[in-house]
């Protein structure tokens, strides 16, 4: 189903459940989303805070998302886990005539 533009959208991907991450993408839909907000919580944010938000980062520069706000809540996922879970985040909004 594809929404009308200016429509806002909201998708999640993967499961808030230890060993996952739970990816939440919001975006108003509109031809200007402002800019693009990633806000990360995780119980091992001390630890591994900085290569969650470099993964994330990374992620979104080769999907090539420049607005949007995104929620990643890490429940100590690995960074494989974490790839998937933005991928399918960003695919699964695209598909849904997201724009990001």
């Amino acid at each position: 189903m594809r929404t009308a533009m200016g429509e806002p959208l909201c998708i999640h991907a993967g499961k808030a459940q230890k060993g996952d991450v739970l990816v939440t993408i919001h975006t108003d839909n509109g031809t200007d989303n402002g800019p693009l907000r990633l806000t990360i919580n995780s119980s091992v944010q001390g630890l591994f805070g900085t290569q969650i938000e470099a993964v994330c980062r990374q992620v979104l520069r080769d999907l090539n998302v420049v607005s949007g706000q995104i929620l990643v809540e890490d429940q100590q996922a690995l960074d494989c886990v974490l790839r998937a879970r933005m991928r399918t985040a960003v695919q699964r909004l695209r598909q849904q005539g997201g724009v990001v």
